[in-house]
């Protein structure tokens, strides 16, 4: 299958501007745009209501045919 890269950059553009729409906060690399920290909160009304986490997340070339790698900033 032959991937159009044209298309998997549109994809990731319009993805994380839904993140950033969503009230994420988003930095993304300013040298690779395909990596990214996120802030994540916990959800209103459970345990987690009040904790952060930072997470980092790499978007692949061919994005969305393969999934992004993330994990946890230290």
């Amino acid at each position: 299958m032959k991937i159009n890269l044209a298309l998997c950059t549109k994809r990731k553009s319009k993805d994380i501007i839904k993140l950033q729409m969503k009230d994420y906060q988003v930095t993304v690399n300013k040298c690779d745009h395909s990596k990214m920290v996120v802030l994540l909160k916990g959800p209103v009304g459970s345990l987690y209501e009040d904790g952060q986490w930072l997470v980092n997340v790499k978007l692949p070339k061919d994005y969305p045919y393969k999934s992004p790698s993330i994990g946890f900033v230290d």
